[in-house]
């Protein structure tokens, strides 16, 4: 039997396929309603009108992935490079102070002219 809402076949003897009835459940009718079933063909055209959305090609995906690659490499080398300076500044801020105590020196001497 096929499914009276969408044409596909069933292999039980009911009128909805699983997929049907599952949207159906969603949205449930009030007993007593007149409900008018889609005619199947209206229902294949609209499926037609659905834009077809193709596969890319192995060539396609592997200069995506190329693409992607790139990008990160160039923001890894930015992001690096950016640590590189900060880790820089920071040295040369804290060398400025080691070097006027000494390193390790929380005291600074003085002598009594």
């Amino acid at each position: 039997m096929n499914c009276l809402k969408c044409g596909k076949k069933t292999t039980r003897t009911e009128a909805f396929c699983q997929e049907c009835m599952e949207v159906m459940e969603r949205y449930p009718v009030k007993p007593g309603t007149v409900v008018q079933i889609p005619n199947r063909n209206a229902v294949q055209a609209e499926k037609k009108n659905q834009p077809y959305k193709r596969e890319p090609s192995p060539a396609e995906q592997l200069a995506h992935l190329r693409g992607i690659v790139r990008w990160m490499t160039v923001t890894v080398a930015i992001l690096s490079l950016l640590l590189c300076l900060t880790a820089g500044i920071l040295l040369h801020l804290i060398g400025n102070d080691t070097a006027a105590y000494g390193i390790g020196q929380n005291y600074i001497t003085t002598s009594a002219d």
